[in-house]
């Protein structure tokens, strides 16, 4: 498996990730990394590290590379007054002791995201209690305040009226649902929430029942960001060993045709909605 993982505590902004894909982009086709690092003075490490957003670039820099890739006028007037507002704070800045990684930014820039949540509800679609119960059961203590309003903040992308809000299709396993999380109540308020959540005309849920036979997504959990024409698809594990990336084209297709897979194998949204009203009951 293909995968990059940047520093746990660099959270890049959105414009800073839009920089490092359109340099990556337009480097020419004949042209490497190493070769690219050479005119510039670099190694080929740092040209790798900018184009994926590890390392930062100045404006001053930008426009070098850009000379050194014959970018035409139009092109390079965007990428540098992109390039100019990098340092530009992004709402999860105030977070930023809470969100580890990049993960964040790139569900911010997200036209589509594809999860398959077998275990535990999607985080886009946790009620505040469920998240709450969930930290403390599984970490053993009480999460701050502070962690919480993080967590629910994510949510902003799903009903934000700026930009186009994420479609977002969750693939939710029946363990999930009969997991017991917060107790009861807590259970019961997250039902409601998901059935809210389903009506959204940007959201569809589903349910794999327990029970379906064997499926690719026995193995665990993941999430597929699409970006549209901005850059390519990510698939997003959240491992114990840390937070995995995978950007391999071929990897990414795969898990393309898994989700596909376990959406066909999962009851229709329809379906799904009486499901869940019956754990209300």
């Amino acid at each position: 498996m293909s995968s990059s993982n940047p520093p746990s505590n660099f959270i890049p902004s959105a414009r800073a990730m839009q920089v490092a894909h359109l340099l990556k982009d337009l480097r020419p086709a004949g042209m490497s990394q190493a070769a690219a690092g050479r005119a510039m003075g670099w190694s080929t490490a740092k040209v790798g590290h900018i184009e994926t957003c590890r390392n930062g670039i100045s404006v001053t820099d930008t426009a070098r590379l850009l000379d050194l890739y014959g970018v035409a006028p139009e092109i390079r007037d965007k990428v540098l007054r992109l390039a100019g507002e990098v340092d530009q704070i992004d709402w999860w800045a105030e977070f930023s002791g809470v969100f580890n990684g990049p993960y964040v930014a790139l569900e911010d820039v997200s036209e589509r995201i594809s999860e398959w949540a077998p275990q535990v509800i999607p985080g886009l679609l946790q009620t505040p209690e469920y998240a709450q119960a969930l930290r403390t059961e599984v970490n053993e203590e009480s999460p701050p305040s502070s962690w919480v309003r993080a967590r629910i903040s994510r949510q902003l992308v799903l009903t934000r009226a700026d930009t186009p809000p994420v479609q977002f299709h969750a693939v939710i396993g029946e363990a999930a649902l009969r997991s017991g999380i917060g107790g009861p109540e807590v259970m019961r308020g997250q039902f409601t929430r998901l059935l809210l959540d389903a009506k959204r005309a940007n959201v569809v849920i589903q349910v794999l029942p327990t029970g379906s036979g064997g499926h690719p997504g026995m193995t665990g959990s993941f999430s597929i960001l699409a970006f549209g024409e901005q850059r390519p698809d990510k698939v997003f594990v959240d491992s114990a060993a840390g937070d995995i990336y995978v950007e391999n084209q071929h990897q990414v297709d795969l898990s393309k045709l898994a989700f596909s897979r376990i959406t066909r194998m999962a009851l229709s949204p329809e379906e799904s909605a009486a499901f869940i009203e019956k754990f209300i009951k």
